[in-house]
């Protein structure tokens, strides 16, 4: 997907988060080891708003804008 802001492609990837710890983004590729994926490529939120739940949502980055941008669907 391309950014809407300024054009660029975004990389796919995760908002993800479990309540005991920070709301994070991580990039989607099979292609990291393991200790990448659990902690390197972590990219914290902080102005994130914590809860109790459980949560993954899956969403594209743009790292010139530092923008996310995420389907939604709602009730």
């Amino acid at each position: 997907m391309n950014c809407p802001y300024c054009g660029v492609e975004m990389t796919n990837g995760m908002l993800m988060g479990d309540g005991r710890g920070k709301v994070y983004w991580q990039e989607s590729s099979d292609a990291r080891s393991l200790p990448d994926r659990m902690t390197l490529s972590k990219k914290y939120l902080k102005n994130a708003k914590y809860s109790l739940l459980n949560f993954k949502i899956d969403c594209d980055y743009c790292s010139i804008c530092k923008k996310i941008v995420m389907n939604v669907e709602l009730p």
